[in-house]
């Protein structure tokens, strides 16, 4: 297998500035995921003792991924945990598990896990840092979250599932400043959230329209205009269309 690439050196902030996201969502991921997920396991390179394992690794493997399709939950955790057990660097196992735990949101054992994998994989892999934001978002530690849903842009790019996450959490910060009395007093928090909120969400939204979630996004862009100026070059960055388009987009569902 080629040399891995690692996230490592690069940062991932809890309050990223628009700009960084909109560099970050610029940046080739790190993987193809689709090719990830039909290939990868053919690229190992294992050593004289994991070779020997390799069959058994994989039929544990298969069959974990058969429970899960049946939605026998348990049998799979088991198979997963036995291909683990076998060759613990082996990714797609660990990749599997976390999933599980983050659909069933047992926080604990998603954090456990990727943890576990983090120090047994040598590469970097999709579904990790989103199964670990999820775990953060659910404890309410949105800045951790934003972090790692970040880094799993990094490694695979921007998805729809990942950035409306990222949009939640920002939202959720913008909410209690909303609910004080001089709501407007912290211009430039506002100003940071909503605007990375805007530059996720109109990414999200050319995957995948929602016309509710539009009139969101216009909602975005009246608090983040009401807290100082903008340019035409800056709403085309942060929105990825042209200023026309943005008009007929406004004037569609932002109601005025």
């Amino acid at each position: 297998m080629a040399q891995a690439q690692t996230i490592s050196c690069r940062q991932f902030l809890p309050n990223p500035a628009d700009e960084q996201l909109m560099e970050l969502l610029r940046t080739p991921p790190l993987v193809n995921v689709d090719q990830f997920r039909r290939t990868h396991w053919r690229e190992y390179q294992w050593d004289a003792q994991e070779e020997d394992l390799w069959e058994t690794t994989a039929g544990a493997y298969n069959a974990a991924i058969e429970a899960y399709q049946a939605n026998d939950l348990q049998e799979a955790i088991e198979c997963d945990e036995a291909a683990i057990e076998l060759i613990p660097r082996f990714a797609e196992p660990h990749m599997h598990l976390a999933v599980i735990y983050q659909k069933t949101q047992d926080w604990r054992k998603c954090k456990q896990t990727v943890e576990r994998a983090m120090h047994c994989v040598q590469e970097e892999v999709p579904d990790l840092h989103f199964c670990l934001g999820r775990a953060f978002y659910a404890e309410g530690n949105l800045g951790d979250a934003v972090s790692e849903f970040q880094k799993e842009i990094a490694i695979g790019g921007p998805n729809y599932n990942v950035l409306r996450w990222l949009i939640q959490a920002f939202d959720d910060q913008l909410e209690p400043i909303f609910r004080q009395k001089n709501d407007w007093g912290n211009r430039f928090q506002i100003r940071r959230l909503t605007g990375c909120a805007i530059v996720c969400g109109f990414r999200a939204s050319a995957m995948n329209f929602d016309s509710r979630f539009a009139a969101h996004l216009c909602q975005l862009w009246d608090d983040f205009e009401r807290t100082g100026g903008w340019t035409l070059e800056g709403l085309q960055a942060m929105t990825g269309i042209s200023m026309n388009e943005f008009k007929g987009f406004y004037r569609s569902y932002g109601g005025r």
